[in-house]
């Protein structure tokens, strides 16, 4: 899966995503969002169940995914 999949299929809150290795789910777009910024953005409640270390990478504005 590429990356631009990646990040079409966390903007419409594609949870499988979520089984990806963690290497494809920390790459970031020009903003600096990662596809959990969009799985967040798209209530998806089973990002809280991902490594903490996920979920604090901020964006270019400061902005982390919780």
């Amino acid at each position: 899966m590429t990356n631009k999949e990646i990040f079409e299929r966390a903007k419409k809150g594609d949870k499988s995503i979520l089984k990806l290795p963690k290497e494809k789910l920390v790459i970031k777009n020009k903003w600096g969002e990662t596809p959990i910024h969009f799985l967040a953005d798209n209530k998806v409640k089973e990002i809280v169940k991902l490594d903490k270390s996920l979920l604090m990478i901020k964006d270019n504005d400061g902005n982390t995914p919780i």
